[in-house]
């Protein structure tokens, strides 16, 4: 539909063009003129769709432009989960040694966006850790209660 607009637009200019250099010389400033007002025309043409949409008052989206509507506060709690498992995976590494490949963070959260509870899925050779010191760490670190678990 757009491409057929351009291609009506760019097929009147030629058209334009080619009539203003056949046209004899007397003629030329009034063919200019009506030339002109027919762009203007062709150019104001798809504000007419629009018109006649504002008109009916609705406006019709194609299915395959909608996108499922999110929750806003599922977005920021996903963004913080991921942020919170991110910072508290490399805290561990650096602190307690527990590789950023053996754990996993999940969050719980409460509906003003406050921390409820963290759980702690390790694997691999974090298995073997001791969980009292991690379990002591995260809720000195988070303030929150953590829970271990063991993949």
């Amino acid at each position: 539909m757009i491409g057929n607009y351009f291609y009506t637009l760019a097929v009147a200019a030629v058209a334009i063009s080619v009539l203003l250099a056949i046209a004899p010389g007397g003629m030329k400033s009034h063919l200019r003129t009506l030339c002109a007002l027919c762009m203007i025309c062709l150019v104001c043409m798809p504000l007419s769709g629009l018109l006649r949409i504002l008109r009916e008052g609705e406006i019709e989206i194609p299915e395959d432009w909608e996108q499922p509507e999110v929750e806003q506060e599922s977005g920021y709690e996903q963004f913080s989960e991921q942020m919170l498992s991110g910072q508290l995976t490399l805290l561990l590494e650096q602190n307690l040694g527990i590789s950023q490949d053996d754990v996993q963070v999940y969050a719980e959260w409460d509906g003003q966006g406050g921390l409820v509870r963290v759980t702690l899925v390790l694997s691999g050779k974090a298995i073997w850790q001791d969980p009292a010191p991690i379990r002591t760490y995260v809720q000195g670190l988070l303030g929150c209660p953590c829970v271990i678990a063991i993949e």
